[in-house]
């Protein structure tokens, strides 16, 4: 999954998320800001990071703000009715 629906429902739950760099999830995540972002295959990466937020409150409130905003912001673009609107733009040009 590219960008995937589980860490999109977490930050929308206020659930801060380590997440790795991989598919479209920097669309969302950004490291330090609206999550943790780590490099793939770094299981010793992702746990610092995860162990940084349960130590660190003051960061994950922070992550879980930023989450949030975008989230707010983005809302449109996710919509299905958006996603309706693209889906009949491309299908209208394949018939076309």
């Amino acid at each position: 999954e590219g960008l995937p629906m589980t860490m999109i429902e977490a930050m929308a739950a206020g659930v801060p998320c380590v997440v790795p760099d991989v598919g479209d999830i920097t669309d969302i995540a950004e490291n330090g800001k609206t999550a943790m972002v780590v490099p793939p295959g770094r299981t010793d990466v992702f746990a610092e990071a995860v162990q940084l937020l349960l130590e660190n409150r003051e960061l994950a409130g922070r992550l879980i703000e930023g989450a949030q905003l975008v989230l707010e912001q983005k809302r449109e673009e996710f919509s299905l009715a958006h996603n309706i609107k693209i889906w009949d733009q491309i299908l209208v040009k394949t018939d076309g």
